[in-house]
């Protein structure tokens, strides 16, 4: 896993052209879904965080992809109980306004701003139940 998720973290600080940018983006999404087929290794926090983060530090091809990567990836990470407070940094900082309140809303306090940074210690059992850092905040 640490192969795949390092891969993710080149292709997120490729610092090129547009097209450059597409092409990295590419790659890393393809790393990830080869990541999701292999039989022997699971995606953990670090990988689907980074991921994340390549959402938002490169130009993705549309703003429809770019929100559909971010919120499959995101839903995915719950589903398999691996958010922790990494990847909810990169959520914050990648996802468009509408589309973090539409994801994270519940755990949003009150009629605050529609970006806020969420408290680890809020992120529900069943998105962290897999999370296996030494240092998880719970």
């Amino acid at each position: 896993v640490p192969v795949y998720t390092a891969v993710i973290n080149a292709a997120a600080f490729s610092n090129g052209n547009r097209k450059e940018e597409q092409e990295a983006f590419e790659i890393a999404t393809n790393t990830l879904n080869e990541l999701y087929n292999c039989t022997y290794c699971d995606a953990n926090s670090a990988t689907m965080g980074t991921f994340i983060k390549a959402c938002g530090r490169l130009e993705v091809p549309t703003d429809v992809l770019l929100e559909k990567s971010l919120e499959e990836t995101f839903r995915k990470a719950c589903r398999l109980g691996i958010v922790d407070r990494f990847v909810l940094i990169q959520m914050y900082w990648s996802c468009p306004d509408g589309l973090y309140k539409k994801l994270l809303g519940d755990l949003i306090p009150g009629d605050g701003p529609e970006k806020v940074k969420i408290d680890a210690h809020l992120i529900p059992e069943e998105w962290r139940r897999n999370v296996r850092e030494a240092k998880a905040p719970y």
